[in-house]
């Protein structure tokens, strides 16, 4: 049995959306909508997938860079039967069945798709049809059946008062014999532009099988909700609505807890362990993994974060590309960007966000790039990371900007302390041993090393490297003078009121 092969229109527009983007690649739950196309085709045996491209081709090859499909590009856009035979030069074999799928339609189902091929095939028809009966068919191509199947395709600005009383709709969906759509006499070559449109309608290959005496199957699918395009931003609402609801009732049947369903959002990568708790208006995007009992406050968004077995994260923390280990404590109004925020398109894994096992972190904390909390690690509020890796036991808990910077076990870092880490022109590392305590408000110049056991005392500026169980003192001497606060108070005053009058 030859295995079929999928064209994906992916050509269009999408001038309703009125967007520069095109409207295949808005996303629905995170996946773009052609990207569900393409992975439905894929589930129902379709190996292999050509997505026919035109308005911003290179966006949309961008976006399917990584799905296993091949590209053809339609340069003209006359209408359907055009966007299929452009297909025909990416194909290296059609003598198949072919089915061919509109780019924008998202919740379609592998399940679906082959039970169409599976009637194409057991039919013995040249074409089959997908057909559907919807509430409404206002707008909708009719089916028009004879004695021998699918006789027509009528639209329905060109329909009689006869034909649009009829219910059974066009979906769009087809499988076609590729023998009788390509090749030097196929039905494809034998479109016309005689319509209203000045278009190649791809309904037309039905009159053209039943002209050679070829048959054309309609299968009718259930749920016509399942078969709908995207034609503007209020569909794809309205879908996105439907597939929410039904991802939050999937994962609560699975053991996961909810506050506010109504008000949660789980996008179709993320994975969820048993006893996960979620609080209202929590959002999990990208590949997120959620771990065994973990507890999830209100507001929360995680993108792409791993939160492994038990661990805690508060309220409005939001979090990309980060990695929170078995146990530890994020609380509430951190920000952790795991990411390059200058080149994001050269984030690599290097620049991800680790937060230990047993940490805690928070509130108001910002864990940046490349940031390392081992086990066991206090970061508190206001305190901000980048490309620093803060050792087992090692502790900044408040008031603090901590840049390219290494940071030994059981170290402390008191409020105020910098390191200063930028030049104008180049980043430089600070290293701190084991055990050393940096008192507050310190400034460290960065590159400079502290060593294990040193003590930087209160206010100092560090310029130079401080040696194991050294004592730094860097701050300027302070002088005492007796009975001078009040003239100078008095002196303060009398120009404060000279400059009033000025004024």
């Amino acid at each position: 049995m030859t295995t079929p092969v999928a064209v994906v229109l992916a050509a269009g527009k999408g001038t309703r959306m009125k967007s520069a983007l095109p409207k295949v690649l808005f996303p629905l739950l995170g996946v773009p909508i052609v990207q569900r196309v393409v992975d439905a085709a894929q589930g129902a045996g379709c190996a292999d997938v050509v997505a026919v491209v035109g308005h911003e081709a290179r966006l949309v090859e961008a976006a399917l860079a990584d799905a296993g499909v091949r590209f053809a590009e339609q340069v003209t856009r006359r209408g359907t039967g055009d966007a299929v035979a452009a297909a025909e030069p990416a194909l290296e074999d059609w003598d198949r069945p072919v089915l061919i799928l509109p780019g924008d339609v998202p919740r379609m189902t592998a399940d679906t798709l082959q039970s169409l091929i599976d009637a194409h095939r057991a039919s013995g028809a040249a074409v089959t049809v997908g057909t559907m009966e919807p509430p409404d068919p206002f707008g909708y191509g009719r089916i028009v059946r004879d004695e021998a199947g699918v006789a027509a395709i009528v639209e329905h600005r060109d329909c009689t008062d006869a034909q649009r009383s009829l219910g059974e709709c066009n979906t769009g969906l087809y499988v076609a014999d590729g023998a009788f759509l390509f090749g030097a006499n196929g039905a494809l070559g034998r479109l016309t532009t005689d319509n209203d449109q000045g278009e190649l309608y791809l309904t037309d290959i039905v009159g053209i099988a039943r002209g050679d005496g070829l048959s054309v199957a309609g299968v009718l699918i259930d749920d016509p909700a399942e078969v709908e395009g995207v034609n503007d931003r209020v569909q794809l609402a309205a879908m996105e609505s439907i597939a929410r609801r039904q991802a939050t009732d999937r994962w609560m049947r699975e053991g996961v807890s909810m506050e506010d369903p109504a008000h949660v959002r789980i996008e179709d990568g993320v994975t969820l362990a048993r006893d996960v708790t979620l609080g209202a208006d929590v959002e999990l995007r990208g590949a997120s993994v959620v771990g065994t009992g973990v507890r999830i406050g209100k507001g929360t968004i995680l993108t792409d974060v791993v939160v492994d077995e038990g661990a805690t994260v508060g309220p409005y923390v939001v979090a990309e590309r980060v990695r929170i280990g078995a146990g530890a404590l994020v609380r509430a109004f951190t920000v952790v960007a795991g990411y390059n925020e200058k080149r994001p398109h050269l984030t690599t894994a290097r620049d991800i966000v680790d937060v230990g096992p047993g940490a805690k972190v928070g509130p108001f904390t910002h864990l940046r790039q490349a940031a390392r909390l081992e086990a066991d690690v206090h970061v508190g509020n206001f305190v901000e990371l980048k490309n620093t890796t803060m050792h087992p036991g090692a502790k900044a808990n408040h008031l603090a900007y901590l840049g390219d910077a290494e940071i030994g076990r059981r170290s402390n870092i008191g409020a105020g302390v910098i390191t200063c880490n930028y030049d104008g022109f180049a980043k430089h590392k600070t290293t701190i041993g084991e055990g050393a305590f940096v008192g507050t408000d310190s400034h460290l110049v960065a590159p400079v090393k502290v060593g294990d056991g040193a003590y930087v005392a209160t206010g100092t500026t560090v310029t130079k490297d401080v040696p194991a169980d050294g004592l730094a003192i860097g701050r300027a001497r302070q002088e005492n003078k007796a009975g001078r606060a009040s003239k100078l108070k008095a002196v303060l005053q009398r120009r404060a009121e000279a400059a009033a009058k000025r004024s």
